[in-house]
């Protein structure tokens, strides 16, 4: 039995044990790292690990875009753990995809607060064609009136920071407060147990 357990933002996080971890093959399109260097352009931060350009469906390194994603997590937000950074680019990264042609047709009608699981199932089916080698598996199990089961398998974007921040963004886009708890089994795979409300959708507290 799965035991889901709240994210815990301030605990050590050993970045290069990450990194070495993940396929070297792994790719993923440009547009996540193109709008990751335009936050920086933008904020006037230099990241080292940022190409000058990016082409936004061509296949990139996953690691190197995973380097990317810790230098502007600690660039972006210095005074929060990098865990707490990596939420907050989870959760930019939903906003960004739903300015896109692609965002717009992959959502479209699902962004209320009645339609949060199907919003969430149409995101898991996102998954394939945006990350490769290996392809993962990202499915919603389980669904109840206000809750989601989402099942993630082979996925190596930050699941217990990023990845929450993901599921956290579109639970604002639809316009509710959600909680997520995580069980993880690895570090590419791990199942979300999604509770969310009505209401704001944020506290002050969130980082």
């Amino acid at each position: 039995m799965s035991v889901y357990l709240a994210p815990s933002w301030n605990a050590p996080f050993d970045a290069e044990a990450y990194l070495q971890a993940v396929p070297p093959a792994a790719r993923i399109k440009g547009y996540f790292a193109a709008t990751v260097a335009a936050a920086a352009k933008q904020r006037k931060v230099v990241l080292a690990h940022a190409h000058e350009k990016y082409l936004p469906f061509l296949d990139y390194s996953l690691v190197e875009h995973d380097r990317l994603l810790l230098e502007a997590a600690k660039a972006f937000w210095p005074d929060l753990t990098v865990r707490q950074g990596l939420r907050k680019i989870g959760r930019a990264a939903v906003l960004s995809l739903l300015e896109t042609t692609f965002g717009k047709t992959l959502l479209a009608g699902l962004t209320q607060p009645d339609t949060v699981a199907r919003a969430l199932a149409a995101l898991g089916r996102a998954y394939p064609t945006t990350l490769s080698k290996p392809t993962p598996s990202v499915e919603v199990i389980e669904t109840g009136e206000r809750s989601a089961i989402f099942k993630v398998r082979d996925t190596w974007n930050f699941l217990d920071s990023q990845q929450v921040g993901i599921i956290e963004g579109l639970c604002r886009a639809c316009g509710v407060r959600a909680e997520v708890r995580v069980a993880m089994d690895g570090f590419a795979n791990g199942d979300f147990a999604c509770a969310w409300e009505i209401g704001p959708a944020s506290r002050p507290s969130d980082a």
